[in-house]
């Protein structure tokens, strides 16, 4: 004789077997739980989720039964914080919904549907990858581009390295990367670029070049340092306050419009400007940057074609047919 399973047990399922489910951890449970805790409230989550707030506080209490520990640290009138359970749940927790998403995503039965990460920064995206995009749907049409925005050369190869991305597409500071040259694709100029105005004064010797601010687009990296101090040396260039680093190209070309800095940029991303007038590019020597493009180990015909195009585009090759 067998003995029934004691109360509460689960055993495991036979085909057909009808199961009680009413102990199992839920999406809506994790999807709760990772909301509250990015948004480091009960009621945003509610907000966010367009659900009540005790409703919130029923799924992540029923979910810290299920796990049998706390999630939370609370206190009457003080934001809810993720106890060190917490933090690990929440990353499990993470990884669970994103491989639900990717199987839904996946789940239409088109074995030719294949998703390309790509890290691009957005100059290099609109003018070079945006062109190219209806091509690489006419060729296929169930390819899906998933564009990211582009991190630190080193970081976007090891993720490159990783699986994480697919291809990466950059313009770096040739100096300070061991960069392989397989994934060269050209040197890029870079200038020194003023308004007229300032420009004209420079020229003139009215204002000297060395007095003005040096406005960079990088964020202020130690690498970024070495390479613009490397720069100016090899021009001959000794600046007398140390540059701004704004990591923000757009800042950059603004104030250098409005006569407040000399910047350095890359003339292929101020060409508007240069044509209308309202920059211009002093005459000034300095090395110049390197673009590379990478893709994944390996990859697919999707993945090869798109690199293929983009390597032509860069260099300004003729596309193929």
């Amino acid at each position: 004789m067998v003995a029934a399973p004691a109360r509460g047990s689960r055993s495991p399922a036979c085909p057909g077997e009808c199961i009680d489910v009413s102990e199992d951890i839920t999406f809506c449970q994790l999807r709760t739980f990772v909301c509250a805790a990015k948004l480091g409230s009960f009621v945003k989550a509610a907000e966010s989720l367009g659900i009540s707030q005790p409703a919130v506080s029923d799924q992540i209490s029923t979910l810290e039964k299920r796990l049998r520990a706390p999630l939370f640290h609370r206190r009457r009138g003080t934001t809810p914080v993720l106890t060190a359970r917490g933090l690990a749940v929440l990353q499990d927790a993470e990884a669970i919904l994103d491989a639900s998403e990717r199987m839904l995503r996946n789940s239409d039965g088109d074995s030719d549907r294949e998703t390309i990460r790509m890290a691009i920064g957005p100059h290099l995206r609109d003018k070079y990858f945006n062109p190219l995009v209806s091509e690489v749907y006419r060729h296929y049409p169930h390819a899906d581009i998933e564009l990211h925005s582009m991190r630190p050369y080193e970081d976007a190869m090891r993720l490159l390295n990783s699986g994480d991305l697919d291809i990466i597409v950059s313009t770096v500071l040739a100096g300070e990367n061991a960069i392989p040259e397989d994934i060269r694709v050209c040197d890029v100029d870079v200038a020194l670029v003023a308004s007229p105005d300032l420009a004209a004064r420079i020229a003139t010797g009215e204002a000297r070049l060395e007095e003005q601010d040096l406005l960079v687009p990088f964020n202020r990296a130690q690498r970024s340092a070495r390479w613009i101090s490397q720069s100016l040396k090899e021009a001959g260039l000794h600046f007398l306050r140390p540059p701004r680093f704004l990591n923000n190209g757009d800042m950059v070309q603004r104030l250098a419009c409005e006569g407040l800095g000399v910047a350095y940029l890359m003339p292929e991303t101020i060409e508007k400007e240069l044509a209308e007038g309202t920059l211009e590019v002093l005459d000034v020597d300095l090395p110049p940057l390197t673009r590379v493009l990478a893709k994944a180990p390996g990859g697919s015909r999707v993945n090869s074609f798109i690199e293929s195009e983009l390597r032509a585009a860069l260099t300004g090759a003729a596309r193929p047919a």
